[in-house]
């Protein structure tokens, strides 16, 4: 079964959805996600074929660019108004058919008025859309839409499943057996169950990619894996229990709460601050002026404290780097993680850190493990008092500075 339908226009956002196309083939398998109507035979009619296979899918993401609405066919008009354009096709069947569907914004524009829309298509409008941006957000945006889609994907008919499963056994057993589900039978047959990496410290979701390693319920008791995404996986029925998770920045506790698996940070060899660590192309270094206004500045880094305001809804790591203006260098030492993480709608004041020369400071905030995302570059020392003020915005999280 075909269970995620991407439907995108072409001329419109065929670059993008390749993108997405193959992080969702690493999530759910290439045989989870249909892309592409040339997959459709000659010969057949292409509105039933796409409405057979939007009837397959659990889902549909509508790939929405910035001439996917406006586009214009041959015949010069609106190809969203014509009855035989694939893209409305798509749309319409699913939205007929209940089927959830999940518009994915990847240029400028903002999401269709249901005025913008035919009136087959309105009710697209009030569906919950998700903008997947480019590089550094890629990553995180997919996270986010992976674990929107794996909710969609886990209502499984149990009940249909452990019938079929039933039926086999029943084969095997002969007739005498017939009718006969013993416990035995149901254990080996566990339905498949969803887990969560949660974070001991924080209470939140792990939003990284990991693997978590569980033992098959056979003779052989041999490991199996299953991947990740965004703080969620789904383990296959026939296993006994989780027995190890592979996270970069965390340990396994060996803890279970329900459907959660517990990790610690990695606090050896600073693993969990290299986890978080953003890469070097998003951010900006700073320029030779920066430096010349650090170098002048008098206040004493001793007696220095910087006050940070958590406006956010969530936990917030602050890793700093830190660059000294004598030579403009960075320093082997320079990124310092900030301990414990800062709580949401809290205020901390911080200030055994900054025990060192005047210097230009790159400040970088972290959410959920996630990769640390910059929230500005300063010379802290350039005033006394200074607040910083962590918000979020729909864009993620923003810093201001304020003395």
């Amino acid at each position: 079964m075909q269970r995620v339908f991407l439907s995108y226009r072409r001329s419109d956002s065929l670059t993008a959805t390749e993108r997405i196309y193959d992080h969702l083939c690493m999530a759910f398998g290439p045989d989870t996600v249909f892309k592409d109507v040339n997959s459709i035979a000659l010969g057949d009619d292409f509105r039933n074929a796409i409405a057979a296979a939007v009837g397959e899918s659990r889902v549909l993401l509508v790939i929405i660019g910035d001439q996917w609405l406006d586009f214009v066919g041959e015949s010069g008009t609106r190809r969203l108004d014509e009855a035989d354009d694939s893209v409305r096709i798509e749309v319409e069947s699913a939205l007929t058919r209940k089927i959830p569907v999940i518009p994915v914004l990847v240029g400028q524009r903002a999401m269709p008025s249901a005025k913008a829309l035919p009136e087959s298509l309105s009710e697209l409008s009030f569906r919950n859309a998700i903008r997947i941006r480019a590089d550094p957000d890629f990553k995180g945006d997919m996270e986010r839409l992976c674990s929107r889609i794996r909710s969609s994907l886990t209502t499984v008919d149990v009940a249909s499943r452990l019938f079929r499963s039933w039926m086999t056994r029943r084969t095997l057993l002969g007739v005498a057996f017939a009718g006969i589900v013993s416990v035995a039978a149901l254990r080996l047959m566990r339905p498949r169950a969803n887990f969560e990496i949660v974070e001991k410290e924080t209470g939140q979701l792990v939003l990284r990619d990991f693997k978590v390693l569980y033992k098959l319920n056979d003779a052989t008791q041999a490991l199996a894996v299953a991947n990740g995404f965004g703080g969620k996986c789904t383990i296959p029925e026939n296993f006994t229990e989780p027995d190890s998770v592979e996270c970069y920045g965390y340990v396994f506790t060996r803890e279970i709460v329900g459907n959660r698996l517990i990790l610690d940070r990695n606090m050896n060899d600073d693993e969990f601050e290299k986890a978080i660590r953003p890469a070097r192309d998003t951010y900006d270094l700073p320029t030779p002026t920066d430096f010349e206004l650090a170098k002048s500045s008098v206040i004493d880094p001793d007696n220095f404290a910087l006050v940070v305001e958590n406006e956010s809804s969530d936990v917030i790591d602050l890793i700093f780097l830190y660059h000294d203006p004598r030579d403009g260098a960075l320093q082997a030492d320079s990124w310092e993680l900030i301990p414990p993480p800062i709580q949401p709608h809290s205020e901390r004041s911080i200030s055994g850190f900054f025990h060192r020369q005047p210097g230009y400071f790159v400040i970088f905030a972290s959410t959920h493990g996630r990769t640390a995302r910059h929230l500005l570059s300063a010379n802290l020392y350039s005033g006394n008092s200074p607040k910083l003020k962590v918000v979020a915005t729909a864009n993620g999280l923003s810093g201001r500075l304020a003395w």
